[in-house]
């Protein structure tokens, strides 16, 4: 399984070297995953446009291989530039990711950050498989547009460079990030996990999922917030210039070391990082362009919830691998899955269980005449432990 790691800094000086130790740390707690490649982006040396507005350009570092290969080249291809390690940000957005090979073989092309093209206009990390991706690649390529990789996520970049600039030409000049993220939701088919960065909005990211994890992680900075309750109003951070630390995870092993703060990203929701605030939006498929104009998407408000993972849980600790560990884990990883879900009443006969994923499907279950379960390696094995327990009760 691929995995997504983000970091964006507000208020708050890093120069490029720490920013870049922030994204290869995030990349090795993520390494337990499995991959064959990783990539990253950070902004270049900032310059002047014509406007006098200070603009930055994306730079992408590829690589095949482990993630040391990745930080090897890094600093290899930054020192060939000249890219100077000690300059500092007091905004700044950077993505990573891990890939395992689906699309396309094992190679620095097929690697993520994958782009919209020359500049690097717009930049994609994703977790997942879009399955329309053909369909899409055949239309891009209609108007224009050239394929370099193999994969199935170069069509969403370059879809979101071919929205921004269709709404720009038809005179909408105050589209939003979001708003162009949303609109690429509405042609994707699949499962999917993505941030997108683009030089068009500078030290801004956007995040959204359907069916693959993600999670937003907050670190407030200034000394009222240090001693903040756990549950926290995303509003109150919305409207906030506090210096703060903003991750973006698959995983919250990536997160936990950082903050406890976290955000778990539903379906269907679209996450805006801007100016130090996060704002959610809610993708709704039938709401796309309306005239000219794209349409404006309604707003969610969520709480921070508090991350129970401690720093060692993420290590190997006393054992040789995370397997081994895993394995010795069981017992415990058993007893916090059904945490919540077995309930006891007044009495020792009341008893309950409450699955809330399938809940909200109960009807369907019923109506439905058989149960198919999938699964591979362990999840395989607990497939076939299940099966005739199911098929007792029902």
């Amino acid at each position: 399984m691929c995995g997504i790691f983000a970091y964006l800094n507000y208020n708050v000086k890093r120069d490029r070297r720490f920013i870049l130790e922030i994204l290869f740390n995030g990349l090795r707690r993520l390494e337990y995953r499995g991959y064959d490649s990783a990539g990253i982006s950070i902004d270049s040396s900032s310059s002047s446009d014509p406007n006098g507005q200070l603009s930055f350009s994306p730079l992408v570092f590829r690589q095949e291989g482990n993630i040391d290969s990745l930080v090897k080249s890094v600093y290899k291809d930054v020192a060939s530039i000249k890219l100077n390690l000690e300059e500092l940000f007091c905004v700044h957005a950077g993505i990573a990711h891990t890939r395992w090979a689906t699309h396309g073989e094992p190679s620095p092309k097929n690697s993520h950050p994958q782009t919209s093209g020359a500049g690097n206009e717009f930049l994609v990390v994703h977790n997942g498989v879009i399955t329309n991706y053909e369909v899409l690649k055949e239309t891009l390529t209609r108007h224009g547009f050239n394929f370099e990789s193999d994969t199935d996520t170069e069509v969403i970049p370059k879809l979101a460079k071919y929205v921004f600039d269709k709404a720009t030409e038809e005179g909408d000049q105050s589209v939003t990030f979001s708003l162009v993220v949303l609109e690429v939701m509405r042609h994707l088919e699949g499962a999917y996990a993505l941030i997108f960065k683009s030089h068009h909005y500078p030290n801004e990211l956007i995040a959204c999922k359907r069916g693959s994890p993600l999670l937003l992680g907050v670190k407030e900075l200034s000394e009222d917030m240090q001693s903040g309750a756990p549950f926290l109003d995303l509003k109150f951070i919305s409207e906030n210039r506090h210096p703060k630390e903003l991750f973006l995870s698959s995983d919250a092993s990536a997160i936990v070391e950082h903050t406890k703060k976290v955000l778990v990203i539903e379906d269907g929701e679209v996450v805006h990082l801007k100016d130090g605030g996060v704002s959610i939006l809610k993708f709704e498929n039938e709401k796309g362009i309306c005239g000219n104009a794209l349409s404006r998407p309604s707003s969610v408000q969520r709480a921070l919830s508090f991350l129970e993972m401690e720093v060692e849980q993420i290590n190997k600790g006393k054992y040789e691998h995370y397997m081994q560990k895993e394995i010795h884990e069981q017992p415990e990883s058993l007893t916090t899955t059904m945490r919540g879900r077995l309930k006891r009443g007044g009495s020792t006969k009341a008893k309950t269980v409450l699955l809330g994923g399938l809940k909200d499907h109960i009807k369907s279950i019923r109506r439905s005449r058989r149960i198919v379960f999938i699964g591979c390696g362990t999840s395989y094995n607990a497939a076939l432990a299940a099966r005739p327990i199911i098929e007792e009760l029902s």
